[in-house]
C-alpha cells in the first residue's frame, strides 16, 4: 500500500494537479486527472492510476506529482510510468514533480522536443 500524505501535503499536491491540468487544458491538450470533481480519470498503467494523462494528437503526457513526504514512498509508482512510456510509441513521462515547489508550464513549450521521430516504433 502506498504511504498517505498529511492533509497539508495532500492539499499541496492536489493543486498542483490541478493548476497543472487546468493550464494544459487552456492549451487544448485533452486532460484526464486524478481529482475529486475533474471531468475524467486518467487510464490505470499496471496496478497504478497517475495523476495526469494530457492527450495532442498522438502524443500521450503521464504526469505524476510527489510530495517530500511520498517522493521515496512512491518510486515504484512513478518508476513504473517513466518505464511504461520509455517503452510506449509517443509517450512521454514528466515526473515526478515536487508538489511544495510546483510551477505552472505549458506543455506546447515542448511539443518540438516531444514529436516522434520519423519511424519511431515500439520496442
Amino acid at each position: 500500500m502506498l504511504k498517505t500524505r498529511t492533509k497539508e501535503k495532500q492539499s499541496d499536491h492536489d493543486k498542483c494537479v490541478k493548476n497543472l491540468a487546468t493550464e494544459w487544458v487552456k492549451e487544448e491538450w485533452l486532460v484526464k486527472a486524478d481529482l475529486e470533481n475533474w471531468y475524467e480519470k486518467p487510464s490505470k498503467i499496471e496496478k497504478y492510476v497517475p495523476d495526469i494523462e494530457a492527450k495532442m494528437g498522438s502524443l500521450t503526457i503521464i504526469c505524476e506529482i510527489e510530495t517530500e513526504d511520498t517522493f521515496e514512498a512512491h518510486r515504484e509508482q512513478w518508476e513504473t510510468f517513466k518505464k511504461y512510456c520509455e517503452k510506449t510509441k509517443n509517450y512521454h513521462f514528466v515526473g515526478p514533480i515536487e508538489a511544495e515547489k510546483c510551477k505552472v508550464f505549458k506543455l506546447s513549450n515542448f511539443l518540438k522536443i516531444l514529436e516522434p521521430k520519423q519511424g519511431e516504433e515500439n520496442e
